[in-house]
């Protein structure tokens, strides 16, 4: 229990990073639910195009989510 707190110490807790970085783990999440479901019952053809969009939204959220957090580090320095 203690370890998760300190792994939450630096998700933020408002604002535009918070909304940046629920949606990077929103598409992680995501991802991993389309490889289950590519296990159980999708083909490749099918499953591709999706992660092609999943991974893409992603890859902004992610971007979005890092930049706020370096902006807030920069703005208490």
């Amino acid at each position: 229990m203690r370890l998760l707190l300190v792994l939450l110490q630096g998700f933020p807790k408002s604002g535009p990073a918070f909304v940046a970085a629920v949606a990077f783990h929103g598409g992680i999440a995501s991802i991993l639910a389309l490889y289950t479901l590519f296990w159980l019952k999708l083909n490749l053809i099918q499953t591709l195009p999706i992660l092609l969009v999943l991974g893409i939204f992603t890859t902004i959220a992610g971007y979005n989510a890092l930049s706020e957090q370096a902006d807030s580090r920069l703005k208490q320095q």
